[in-house]
């Protein structure tokens, strides 16, 4: 029951609100809940773990969806930082 309902509704989500949602299923589940979610959701226990740490922890700090230091970098910050674009001015001077 608990894996069709995973297999529903966690395509829909981002990774941060899938880490809540399973760690909300194990909390009350108690001892090996963690374990039996992480089964029917197909993820690994330590992902289970930590949705519990974020909903013990009142979640993730603002809408961050990833961790400080997993920084996805856009394609212009790509572009600047490697020098391709040197200067962008509005000056006409």
């Amino acid at each position: 029951m608990l894996a069709a309902k995973f297999e529903a509704i966690l395509p829909h989500f981002d990774e941060r609100r899938r880490r809540l949602l399973i760690g909300a299923e194990a909390q009350p589940l108690g001892q090996g809940g963690i374990g039996a979610v992480a089964r029917a959701a197909g993820v690994r226990e330590a992902t289970v773990s930590v949705g519990v740490r974020e909903l013990d922890s009142g979640g993730a700090v603002g809408n961050a969806f990833r961790r400080p230091g997993a920084y996805v970098p856009t394609y212009a910050s790509a572009y600047v930082s490697s020098g391709t674009i040197r200067t962008l001015s509005c000056d006409d001077s």
